[in-house]
């Protein structure tokens, strides 16, 4: 921008959000692996286990980040399956050149036209989300919304959904269509109460279950 403005200044005028990337020789080794198209091996370990060390063989796809995290977005090698790894859990990479490199079939970045996130399960099935949002968070929703498909609902709809729910005062109604996924329920928890879900109500559910294990916790403190 300073060089296609003609500005000339010693100082910062844009800032970025930062999050310094443990083990950087990974990410080098991993878009090497994409960019050459050959197998690697990971040796990786969960942040509820940091100690047990796990191995995989993937055949890398993308690298891609999420909430100021960078995953390797790949495919198992014995089931074919998409599988995601955070590149701070990511131990070793050792490349396997005597497997056959087996390329993803279509377009990767469709899978996250349908989540919020990274975490695809097919096993869950694309719904429509419907939720309020107090008049506190409206706007702040509004203009960032969570996803590509949220939008506002309005007209006859919206009546409908006010006479079904007389307690929620003001504030607007809206809708998107995800697959349930723990990035989904963080957003939708991450508002309190300020965002309220209405259906499915599988995912309403899982989002009270949330609330109240939040809830039980502040209580055992005393």
């Amino acid at each position: 921008l300073k060089k296609s403005l003609n500005v000339k200044t010693g100082w910062q005028i844009v800032s970025y959000d930062k999050n310094p990337l443990k083990n950087k020789n990974h990410f080098g080794v991993l878009f090497t692996a994409i960019s050459q198209r050959y197998v690697v091996e990971l040796h990786y370990h969960l942040f509820s286990a940091p100690g047990e060390q796990r191995k995989v063989v993937i055949h890398p796809y993308m690298l891609k980040e999420y909430n100021r995290r960078w995953y390797i977005i790949a495919g198992a090698d014995d089931t074919g399956k998409i599988l995601n790894f955070a590149l701070d859990r990511i131990d070793e990479v050792i490349a396997r050149p005597e497997i056959e490199y087996r390329p993803y079939e279509g377009d990767l970045n469709e899978r996250f036209e349908e989540i919020i996130g990274v975490s695809f399960y097919e096993e869950n099935p694309l719904q429509t989300i419907v939720f309020w949002v107090s008049d506190n968070s409206v706007d702040y929703i509004a203009t960032k919304p969570m996803h590509e498909s949220h939008t506002p609902i309005s007209g006859d709809q919206e009546s409908e959904l006010r006479l079904q729910y007389p307690s929620l005062k003001g504030g607007r109604f809206f809708k998107m269509e995800c697959r349930d996924n723990y990035e989904l329920r963080r957003e939708l928890t991450s508002f309190g109460e300020d965002l309220i879900v209405l259906s499915p109500e599988d995912i309403k559910q899982k989002v009270i279950d949330r609330v109240k294990g939040l809830c039980n916790k502040y209580d055992l403190l005393g």
